[in-house]
């Protein structure tokens, strides 16, 4: 049993504080229809939250538990955050603040656009697929959430 506090035990501590956050935030959502009421809007966002606390609490009692070598030095965290998989996390997280940041501005046509393409680049499609699969995922995704189920997509500045 290790008394130091590691980075295991700030994982944790940071998955059970999203995981409450979420939590308390989905309580002002509506219920859902019938008698079961697990169906409103805040079931899926409550089930992944719960499922991110059990992570985190498993997460710092592996930094209380568990071997010392099965967690990782600075040194290695550090090594670790040069390489290409942490750089496509933090672009991949930046796009996903972009997005949920212009979709109202720009629209959601536009902006996924933007989006998607940025990915497509990212995971090295060439530039001909790129524009192809963007326009593709754009149309599709329209088509279900605006035509099938009549959800409103912000039309933005340009479209």
């Amino acid at each position: 049993m290790k008394k130091t506090f590691n980075q295991e035990h700030i994982i944790g501590i940071i998955c059970i504080s999203i995981g409450t956050v979420v939590l308390s935030l989905t309580r002002s959502f509506p219920g859902g229809t019938g008698a079961i009421n697990i169906s409103g809007p805040a079931f899926f966002p409550n089930i992944l939250s719960m499922i991110l606390i059990g992570l985190g609490v498993l997460q710092i009692l592996n930094g209380i538990f568990g071997k010392e070598e099965d967690i990782a030095s600075a040194a290695a965290i550090w090594k670790g955050m040069k390489s290409a998989e942490f750089v496509n996390l933090l672009i991949m997280t930046a796009l996903f603040i972009f997005f949920i940041l212009a979709v109202e501005f720009l629209g959601f046509i536009t902006t996924s656009a933007i989006f998607l393409a940025a990915v497509n680049w990212r995971l090295g499609i060439r530039l001909v697929r790129n524009l192809i699969y963007t326009a593709v995922f754009i149309i599709i995704i329209y088509l279900v959430f605006s035509i099938i189920f009549k959800v409103t997509l912000p039309r933005g500045i340009i479209f």
